[in-house]
């Protein structure tokens, strides 16, 4: 049985791997940092931003995300506690 990939271009291929793995944590932690929100929570707000109503269906973010319509469910479901708590840190801070 012949290998599918030579050395160099499995070093390349794990390469490849481990650095969008470490960029994703990286750009995870940042937004948690700065804004609150994971990377997940930042894909489905682009998605939204970009369309001229910010609404879509469930389904709809699912496919522009190539995600199932489930996680894309528990996603929002997410986004809509963090968004609560900043909406009534902001509350509080305005009284």
């Amino acid at each position: 049985m012949s290998r599918w990939l030579t050395d160099e271009e499995q070093r390349a291929w794990r390469g490849l791997l481990r650095m969008t793995s470490q960029l994703n944590a990286r750009m995870n932690r940042k937004l948690l940092q700065e804004y609150g929100i994971s990377l997940p929570d930042y894909e489905v707000l682009v998605v939204l931003s970009e369309t001229p109503e910010g609404r879509l269906r469930v389904f709809e973010v699912a496919d522009a995300l190539a995600w199932e319509q489930s996680r894309v469910s528990h996603q929002l479901a997410a986004l809509t506690e963090v968004t609560t708590c900043v909406l009534d840190r902001l509350a509080d801070a305005a009284d």
